[in-house]
């Protein structure tokens, strides 16, 4: 059994990684755009019906495939920044989902705890990355793109989330966890 499920994860990992790499195109056609912050979901997604690990692979893949798919994010300071955000969402949401009552409590409180974790943790990786560099820079424009330009996204995933991880619960999906 637990042969079945570790192939499942790494299945199920496989297709966050490909979706988060292909749902941006998306956002060239949807109102808001890149605020949608479509790929992310998927990441997400790993973290809490997979678990830490095997949404970390996302979270830290995702970006640099799509940059060598699609040349964005830029590699540096972009996709590292990026790649640390990502794997903090699985890092934080699954251990905080998993810890508790599968309730939607629970579920609401890893996702809201993921994304501002993932967040600060952009917010750091790029102000250092700029610190290295040596580049005038101020964090104002970064906070107002992380926290408050990206509501539209921030409101999807706290809707769409949500709804796919309960749906893959009563499809039987995480019943091993």
């Amino acid at each position: 059994m637990y042969r079945e499920k570790t192939i499942f994860n790494w299945k199920l990992t496989a297709l966050m990684i490909v979706a988060s790499v292909v749902l941006p195109f998306a956002e060239d056609v949807l109102p808001f755009g890149e605020r949608l912050l479509l790929a992310q979901i998927p990441v997400l997604l790993a973290g809490l019906l997979c678990g830490a690990a095997y949404g970390a692979v996302v979270g830290v893949l995702a970006p640099f495939l799509s940059f060598v798919i699609t040349g964005a994010p830029a590699l540096y300071p972009d996709a590292v920044a990026v790649a640390l955000e990502y794997a903090l969402f699985a890092a934080v949401a699954s251990p905080i989902f998993r810890s508790f009552a599968r309730r939607i409590g629970s579920l609401y409180a890893s996702l809201v705890s993921a994304m501002v974790a993932g967040r600060l943790g952009y917010l750091g990786a790029f102000y250092v990355m700029l610190e290295l560099k040596k580049e005038p820079y101020t964090l104002a424009p970064l906070v107002q793109q992380e926290f408050v330009s990206c509501w539209p996204g921030l409101l999807l995933q706290l809707i769409a989330v949500p709804l796919l991880v309960i749906a893959a619960e009563q499809a039987g999906l995480l019943d091993e966890i």
